[in-house]
């Protein structure tokens, strides 16, 4: 379905820039609506459509980046900004903007048609994501990703849906009829199969974990115990694959090899993911609170 928009929107867009457009797919997620504001600039282009006839709603953010490299193009020029200029989109150039953000949304109703016809018409249009709601922060979302590149430059937008509003119109069709070249992408599908399938992957398992300081190892001989973490009653081991923790493992033979059986997936990059956006919130709140600190000691010498 998104493989359709994009190759509508670039389309539109070259024609209307004279430039050559490529857009990609960058990734489809589901997460939260709160890991996705977090992850936001607080100054961007953050747009609710409808959904209607599903009473729903939907958010299209566009990075600050992708949006002075569109507004540029459509304005024909290149804006040269000083270095200590702070580059701010004013609301002339917001406007201009919109042409970009109508093409997308006129592409979302045609790509959706056969399944539901919704109207994607804008409701409200803000630079700080926090300053609306689209739905409740710990409520699913799933998040579209996708790339613009023209000329070198590149920069992202994202389509937000929420997931309550998607599931009745695919619970209600039979949504594999309306899947655009599907023998095309089953093709596509097995080519980046093939191209893998050479690629080699490290693979190892650990059955446990020891910490020693660099003197007790250089002590260490022939006969030493080696005490590990875990007790002896915990069996379970993890797979490593790249260097990378991803599944819990039993341990076991297959045919007088060594083998190990995948127990459980570790959400390691789920927890990486939490880590960082926590860190960029804790960033935000530290200027936030060092900004507000100014402004009191200049008030404060005044």
């Amino acid at each position: 379905l998104h493989d359709k928009i994009l190759r509508d929107i670039s389309g539109d867009l070259s024609g209307i820039i004279k430039k050559i457009v490529d857009i990609e797919l960058i990734s489809v997620d589901q997460m939260t609506y709160s890991e996705f504001t977090m992850s936001l600039s607080e100054d961007t282009n953050y747009n609710i459509l409808n959904m209607d006839p599903s009473d729903g709603k939907m958010a299209l953010e566009i990075n600050p980046v992708l949006s002075r490299i569109v507004i540029d193009y459509l304005m024909g020029a290149k804006k040269e900004l000083d270095e200590n200029e702070e580059d701010i989109i004013t609301e002339l150039e917001i406007s201009i903007l919109n042409h970009f953000i109508r093409i997308i949304r006129h592409r979302l109703q045609d790509a959706w048609k056969p399944i539901s016809s919704m109207g994607f018409d804008l409701l409200t249009q803000e630079r700080n994501p926090n300053n609306t709601i689209l739905v409740p922060s710990g409520d699913i979302i799933v998040l579209v990703v996708i790339q613009i590149d023209i000329e070198g430059q590149s920069g992202m937008f994202h389509l937000c849906y929420p997931k309550a509003y998607l599931e009745p119109l695919f619970a209600s069709q039979d949504i594999n009829r309306y899947i655009i070249d599907t023998k095309v992408n089953k093709s596509r599908n097995e080519d980046i199969q093939t191209l893998l399938a050479g690629a080699k992957v490290g693979l190892e398992t650990i059955m446990s974990k020891a910490k020693f300081t660099a003197k007790e190892v250089l002590q260490l001989k022939c006969g030493d115990t080696i005490v590990f973490d875990d007790p002896v009653s915990t069996l379970k081991g993890t797979l490593v694959i790249n260097g990378k923790d991803k599944f819990v493992v039993d341990y076991g033979n297959s045919n007088g090899k060594k083998s190990v059986k995948l127990l459980s997936k570790k959400q390691v990059e789920h927890h990486e993911t939490l880590e960082t956006l926590r860190a960029i919130s804790k960033k935000r709140d530290d200027a936030k609170i060092e900004a507000r600190n100014q402004i009191k000691s200049i008030m404060d010498g005044r």
